[in-house]
């Protein structure tokens, strides 16, 4: 896993202390909440507006997973897991985080706290489980070109999708969420 200092900055002081100086704007149905709340402690108000913020979270907050082989060669698959593609309006008079890993936070909760917009409803142990589970069950699924796979954890199956990109032939996830 390669996180690039925007994301890795996201999930692991901005959004934790999001979570407990706002929680009021998690579990919302709208993402502009969610990026409302981490704006207000990420200290970017100093240098732009909360939609400069917003478009640089969607143009640089990724990280990449690769894949080695047994004889420790690198795989050729390579898969980006953006904080999210973009935000979207939905049916509920709000926001919603498209593609990346806010848009599959919206299932879970860390430390009983929803993590986006959703019901969070799969508990995490770490804010870190969901990516490195994400990464680990894209690019080892026997037939990944079909953009789907499942995953299973200690009580849970993951359904997760995906789109490859036809040019770059690089993977990137448009949601994952909990069965069972």
């Amino acid at each position: 896993m390669i996180p690039y200092l925007p994301f890795y900055n996201f999930l692991v002081y901005h959004l934790p202390q999001a979570l407990y100086n706002y929680p009021n704007l998690f579990g919302t149905k709208d993402a502009k909440d969610v990026i409302s709340a981490v704006y207000n402690v990420s200290g970017y108000d100093t240098t732009g507006s909360i939609e400069d913020y917003q478009q640089s979270l969607i143009d640089n907050a990724y990280c990449y997973f690769l894949l080695r082989e047994v004889n420790g060669e690198l795989k050729n698959k390579i898969f980006r897991l953006d904080l999210f593609r973009q935000i979207l309006p939905n049916d509920k008079d709000g926001y919603d985080f498209a593609g990346g890993l806010m848009h599959a936070f919206r299932h879970c909760s860390w430390n009983g706290m929803k993590l986006s917009s959703g019901n969070g409803e799969a508990e995490l142990n770490y804010l870190w489980d969901l990516p490195v589970m994400l990464g680990r069950a894209i690019l080892t699924a026997k037939d990944s070109d079909n953009g789907t796979t499942t995953f299973e954890d200690e009580n849970r199956i993951w359904q997760i999708k995906y789109h490859i990109d036809p040019d770059t032939k690089v993977y990137y996830l448009k949601t994952a969420f909990a069965k069972g």
